[in-house]
């Protein structure tokens, strides 16, 4: 999980652990760069990824992201624009913060399905 704002994260956390035991957060992360070596030394099936981060893009990430690994944008970004270019980047869903205590568990259930989730 990579956010760089700690109450948010704190939150996403929270919010992953209400799922179950079969949810867990192998790895959390408030940059760009530290992000980078968790992926290079975390095995996970699922990214889930804020945008602004104070070293760059979370669209850097997408790009790079190993195969395998679903990728759950969770930005206060609400432009059409940019949700279409998340999904068209490689991202599987994108949830708005404003949404995220409503709609996280159907986000991370349908971006796990295989489906693409937007908020």
């Amino acid at each position: 999980m990579v956010e760089d704002h700690r109450a948010v994260r704190e939150a996403i956390l929270s919010a992953v652990e209400r799922l179950g035991p079969s949810f867990v957060v192998t790895a959390a992360a408030g940059s760009l760069a530290e992000a980078r070596t968790c992926l290079r030394s975390t095995k996970c099936d699922l990214l889930i990824l804020d945008l602004h981060l104070p070293d760059g893009t979370g669209l850097e990430l997408i790009e790079e992201h190993p195969p395998g690994v679903r990728i759950l944008v969770v930005s206060a970004c609400a432009e059409r624009a940019a949700t279409d270019a998340i999904l068209a980047a490689g991202a599987h869903g994108y949830l708005n913060k404003k949404q995220l205590a409503e709609r996280f568990e159907e986000a991370i259930l349908t971006v796990m399905r295989g489906g693409i989730f937007r908020s």
